[in-house]
């Protein structure tokens, strides 16, 4: 069922030593619906661990989590004090792999997402923390200025409440804005398309086809992997239609592509990190980034991100619903 449009979702990603930070939050979402909520039409509805996930079987246990709470998150949540948490199979924390994920989200999609970290520097007892989880924290705080990401600190419940409260309503009032502004610009478009000119679009990429798609784990949905193969080995330019979250479509050439123990993988390593301004309209963003990918037809995407500098970087792993299609007529 879709959601009513005016409900943005928030999910808080944190290791279990900041219990009471994700209570309070819990507190002052409810608190914004009766005030704000009531008069503007916005509903927040909070997704956490405790709540929205259950028993079940995955890859492994974080990917039961990602499954049950999806793509479909407006402002992602992150809080840390002095556990970073437990590796899982792609990253160093289940915090991390979600954090990863929301980024993942804003690189394909900018604006799609609004990212909030807050690092919690209450005083504590040098013998009760962990060394290698507190220096996991301090080189992860590192790294999120490399991607943009502007942090925030508290130092007591009191100044979190105040912050989360504040920033909330702030958030909020970006998202109206923008929404708005996209509302606008959609309606005040002219519809320039005919039937005559949508037909001709149509027939344009009858010699488009699609070779083999899979769902995220890779599991068969059209076609099959033996006529990607061979396409791959014959020559045949590919290109590979990426399903992301919330609907998000990403269309990548295959420039480099291989074929090992049936799996098919594409790279596209010609990409130049964009963002939107407040219009919703794409810019390239002031601190740029070599954006390169890794599509694999067992349903692996692999994503770097290098700065040019070459100092920062960083990794996600996840799997997508792709489709992998021939370009132009051919003969196989």
């Amino acid at each position: 069922m879709p959601r009513q449009p005016n409900l943005l979702r928030i999910f808080v990603a944190s290791p279990s030593d900041v219990a009471e930070e994700r209570n309070r939050l819990e507190a002052i979402v409810d608190e914004i619906n009766k005030t704000i909520g009531s008069s503007s039409g916005t509903q927040l509805e909070l997704v956490k661990r405790e709540t929205d996930v259950v028993p079940g079987i995955g890859a492994y246990p974080q990917d039961v989590i990602n499954q049950q709470i999806g793509g479909d998150i407006d402002i992602f949540i992150g809080i840390l004090w002095k556990k970073f948490g437990s590796p899982t199979a792609v990253a160093l924390s289940g915090t991390e792999e979600e954090f990863n994920r929301a980024y993942e989200k804003h690189t394909m999609n900018p604006g799609s997402i609004r990212i909030m970290f807050y690092f919690n520097e209450t005083p504590v007892n040098p013998y009760e923390v962990d060394s290698e989880q507190f220096d996991l924290i301090k080189e992860f705080r590192n790294n999120l200025g490399g991607k943009g990401i502007l942090w925030d600190i508290y130092r007591d419940m009191s100044e979190f409440e105040k912050k989360l409260r504040m920033h909330l309503n702030k958030e909020i009032k970006t998202i109206e804005e923008f929404q708005k502004a996209k509302s606008t610009t959609k309606s005040g478009n002219r519809k320039v398309e005919t039937t005559e000119s949508a037909k001709a679009i149509s027939e344009n990429f009858t010699s488009c086809e699609v070779l083999f798609e899979h769902d995220e784990n890779g599991v068969p949905m059209n076609g099959n992997i033996e006529r990607l193969i061979e396409a791959v080995t014959k020559g045949c330019p590919i290109r590979v239609r990426v399903h992301h979250p919330d609907r998000v479509i990403q269309v990548m050439d295959a420039p480099l592509l291989s074929v090992e123990n049936g799996v098919v993988c594409a790279s596209d390593i010609d990409q130049i990190s964009k963002t939107r301004d407040t219009a919703g309209k794409y810019i390239y963003q002031e601190k740029t980034y070599h954006y390169y990918v890794i599509a694999g037809s067992n349903g692996h995407f692999h994503a770097k991100r290098i700065f040019f500098d070459g100092k920062e970087r960083n990794t996600t792993n996840s799997k997508r619903h792709m489709a992998w299609i021939a370009l132009g007529k051919y003969s196989l």
